[in-house]
């Protein structure tokens, strides 16, 4: 048996979609981050800016989409060591905090 063909649909889909959504907002935080002079700054009022925080969504929809199917399976669980399923844990719950504060 595969290991696709142990997860359930719902699962399959979130990891679709999680690491699509993921990738594009990674890219248009990305592009936000680095432009010559940003579009926020012409408008900047000293708090949190959404483009900014695209990068942030990014890497939080990218870690969910990676994430989601550890979570369903004992076997990958076991796999990975706890150290470094700690370490995904706080980057995601730090990546979903910042593009939180930046809407």
């Amino acid at each position: 048996m595969s290991l696709l063909e142990a997860f359930p649909s719902g699962i399959i889909w979130l990891m679709v979609f999680a690491t699509a959504i993921g990738l594009l907002a990674l890219r248009q935080g990305w592009v936000a981050y680095t432009e010559p002079t940003p579009r926020f700054v012409l408008h900047y009022n000293g708090w949190s800016c959404p483009p900014l925080a695209m990068l942030y969504g990014g890497g939080f929809m990218l870690l969910i989409g990676v994430l989601a199917p550890v979570t369903e399976q004992e076997e990958l669980q076991a796999a990975i060591p706890d150290l470094i399923l700690g370490v995904f844990g706080l980057t995601c719950i730090f990546c979903m905090v910042t593009f939180l504060l930046g809407f």
